[in-house]
């Protein structure tokens, strides 16, 4: 089929009547959902669709894509990305890639680029940071690797955290949340650690802890940053867009962009 299409049906098309060449390219965002970015870049929107270029939100659980296209093919590849570096300085807490790169491709190369590496500690998200990780070709350059502990025994057997802290905070705390990642970094060994844990569902809600409560910590040299976010109740959506965030989290912790 496709052999019959490009190799007949198009270039009789063009033999028969004049064409268009379409040209499309994609700015990647995470952490911020559809209708807020669309807020963040309504005069932006009005002037790229005023200069003749068509914009499109694709979103899926935990990104939102945006693609600019143009009727006059290659030529305005230049104006597309000049606009996309726009949104690029106006969101960088979100925006983190022109072209269709992964979160985890984008900050390997961060990682590569500053000569740090990185570990996790996983709870609720159950070694997915870790397997986003070394997706990437070349992860062994930058990644040591995991400590998955999902139960408050191993949270004290293999980080150390006291029994006594879990009880009194519970495992899904601010408290507990950042000394499972200022541990990690230690035991890991590495420049950077995040952590994760949370009520993935769809039971063990609380009345202040409903399902969907994730907190996620990264530690660095300088400091912990601590973040509780609540991703509602579809358990598999959960542990992705925790993974998601907790890498996006990183790359604007090494970039300086968290608050």
């Amino acid at each position: 089929m496709r052999g019959i299409m490009n190799d007949e049906v198009f270039p009789r098309l063009k033999e028969l009547f004049e064409t268009q060449e379409l040209y499309h390219e994609t700015l990647m965002t995470q952490g911020i959902g559809e209708s807020y970015l669309a807020q963040e870049i309504e005069e932006w929107e009005d002037a790229v669709r005023a200069d003749g270029l068509s914009l499109a939100y694709l979103p899926s659980p935990g990104i939102v894509k945006l693609r600019l296209s143009s009727k006059n093919g290659r030529i305005d590849s230049d104006k597309i990305n000049t606009y996309f570096e726009e949104v690029l300085k106006r969101i960088p807490k979100h925006a983190y890639s022109i072209g269709e790169k992964s979160i985890s491709e984008v900050l390997g190369q961060l990682l590569i680029d500053k000569n740090m590496t990185i570990g996790s500690v996983e709870s609720c998200s159950g070694g997915t940071i870790a397997k986003e990780l070394v997706k990437i070709a070349g992860s062994s350059r930058y990644y040591e690797g995991s400590i998955v502990a999902y139960s408050y025994k191993e949270k004290e057997n293999l980080l150390g955290i006291s029994h006594d802290d879990l009880i009194k905070h519970g495992a899904v705390s601010e408290e507990i949340i950042a000394q499972m990642a200022e541990k990690g970094r230690k035991l890991l060994d590495v420049d950077v650690c995040v952590s994760t844990s949370g009520i993935a569902g769809p039971d063990g809600g609380l009345p202040n802890k409903p399902v969907g409560t994730v907190w996620i910590a990264v530690s660095t040299e300088k400091r912990v940053f601590k973040i509780c976010l609540n991703f509602g109740d579809n358990r598999e959506r959960n542990i992705s867009m925790t993974a998601l965030s907790a890498l996006n989290l990183v790359r604007c912790e090494i970039l300086g962009l968290n608050s």
